[in-house]
């Protein structure tokens, strides 16, 4: 008698529980959504959305940008497991997320497009987070995944950077891949990335691919860091730089 991989896992989850990844306690059930128990899910912080999203001036190269969770204890324990914990199964969950957020406004887009990793930190870490999120999200939206970007150079992790310095580390950063760009020119493009701080990350990308022929660029995080000033609740941000 042969058993699939999928029941395998499930009996294997029903003998040996999953614990939560932000307080380690043991629920005792096969799943736990996002990773977390069910004391440490309603601590999480959701932003409203969707709302609109206005960039600083007319040289903004993002249209707008939504984002579901708020980047603190204890969603940062998500983030963490699937950037350092090699789960990558929760871009799966942070997908589903994200397209509750969306809404109507998923019929504004025609491409889904991840924010690219350095093949040095790919081939390390074994994957992408924004595309194991994006992946998914693509597939929800009944949307082509194009990964059209590229880094031409690694990067220094924007987290240990202050405003500044992450523009200037992100300056020429991207480029697009050739063979695949002409499947961005003149479409609305959803880029998707993990989590957002100052937004140059997102900015950079979306000037990249908008000088390549996007004919819109729209930025969606799982996780965005709350605001300097404490305010909570929301999505809409001022401007990305």
């Amino acid at each position: 008698m042969s058993i699939t991989k999928d029941a395998f896992l499930q009996i294997l989850a029903w003998l040996f529980p999953p614990a939560c990844l932000a307080c380690d306690q043991v629920e005792g059930t096969a799943s736990l959504p996002l990773g977390l128990c069910s004391r440490c899910h309603r601590q999480l912080e959701i932003l409203k959305g969707p709302q609109s999203y206005s960039g600083r001036g007319p040289s903004a190269a993002l249209d707008g940008l939504l984002s579901r969770w708020s980047y603190e204890p204890p969603f940062d324990a998500v983030i963490h497991g699937l950037k350092f914990g090699r789960l990558e199964y929760l871009g799966q969950d942070l997908a589903d997320g994200l397209h509750l957020l969306l809404g109507d406004e998923e019929r504004e887009f025609d491409v889904v497009v991840p924010i690219p990793l350095h093949w040095h930190r790919r081939l390390a870490r074994g994957y992408n987070q924004a595309e194991a999120i994006a992946k998914p999200l693509a597939r929800q939206l009944g949307l082509p995944l194009i990964k059209a970007l590229r880094r031409r150079r690694p990067t220094r992790p924007q987290a240990q950077l202050d405003r500044s310095q992450r523009e200037i580390n992100l300056r020429r950063a991207f480029a697009p891949v050739h063979h695949r760009y002409a499947k961005i020119v003149d479409r609305r493009l959803l880029l998707v990335d993990d989590v957002i701080t100052t937004g140059a990350t997102l900015e950079a990308a979306a000037r990249c691919l908008r000088h390549h022929g996007a004919h819109s660029v729209f930025g969606m995080t799982a996780g965005r860091t709350p605001n300097p000033s404490g305010r909570r609740g929301g999505a809409i941000l001022t401007s990305v730089l």
